[in-house]
């Protein structure tokens, strides 16, 4: 017989956060991220390290303490697999409209790929501050990312952040895709997000290629009769010129194709 143990949390849920909060006020973007980040890690342990499918994953069940650190509760609707067992079939199906994951509904289907559907639809939530519905299609996928950045790019006082947005987006489309095998799992996109949990590190490979730059540069005119130096420099300051706007763009297309593209 299995049992779960968790702390009585008398705070609020995520779905009270959500009611009470949009993307203008309350909850700040870092608080968003750690939430999402919290949410998976808990996630992550019940598929890894207990074999468990929550199957009723919703902002009702996540609850809150007073440092906003998430908890997953209400576990009634669980499915425990046994060893070598992914999925199961059932024709009792429980849980939450708009949560539930496409083949659950459809065929019955009970797998841990259902709990990423869930986890999905909550992370576009959080990053809209909303509830709708989120239909198929690459129109609305293209839309939505559109939407999404423009919000957040008049509230996050750091455009580092930016980069971490364009993750949790391209994150939460992947995990509500039609097709469960599509979807990553609670490790891929625990990945996924370390990648982009320090706004200041993406910026660092274009720090350090500059300095190269200026260090080649400076070597040039030690090197050079002194007679050479004003040429020399007049040329430098076209080429870091050049550079600077190079590397500028290829930050910008990094930033993009990180964010946006396949997880």
């Amino acid at each position: 017989m299995q049992f779960c143990f968790v702390n009585v949390l008398p705070y609020t849920s995520l779905s009270l956060s959500l009611t009470h909060t949009d993307v203008s006020c309350g909850l700040e973007w870092m608080v968003r991220y750690q939430i999402i980040m919290g949410i998976c890690s808990g996630l992550h342990y019940l598929h890894t390290k207990r074999d468990i499918a929550h199957m009723d994953l919703k902002p009702e069940n996540i609850l809150l303490d007073d440092n906003m650190v998430p908890k997953i509760a209400d576990f009634g609707t669980s499915r425990f697999f046994d060893e070598n067992e992914s999925r199961i079939i059932t024709k009792n199906c429980v849980g939450s409209w708009g949560y539930m994951a496409p083949e659950y509904v459809n065929r019955g289907m009970i797998s841990k790929k259902a709990d990423i559907f869930s986890f999905g639809v909550i992370v576009l939530e959080l990053l809209t501050g909303s509830k709708s519905d989120y239909p198929q299609s690459k129109e609305f996928f293209t839309q939505f990312t559109k939407d999404v950045v423009q919000i957040w790019s008049k509230r996050l006082p750091k455009a580092h952040y930016s980069r971490q947005v364009h993750r949790c987006i391209s994150i939460a489309l992947n995990c509500v895709d039609a097709i469960q095998d599509r979807r990553p799992t609670t490790g891929d996109i625990i990945k996924k997000l370390n990648e982009v949990k320090d706004p200041s590190s993406s910026w660092s490979w274009l720090q350090k290629t500059l300095k190269v730059a200026t260090g080649v540069g400076t070597l040039v005119l030690i090197l050079l009769p002194f007679r050479s130096w004003p040429w020399v420099i007049a040329a430098l300051n076209v080429v870091t010129t050049a550079e600077l706007w190079y590397f500028l763009s290829a930050a910008a297309d990094r930033m993009t194709s990180d964010g946006c593209s396949q997880v």
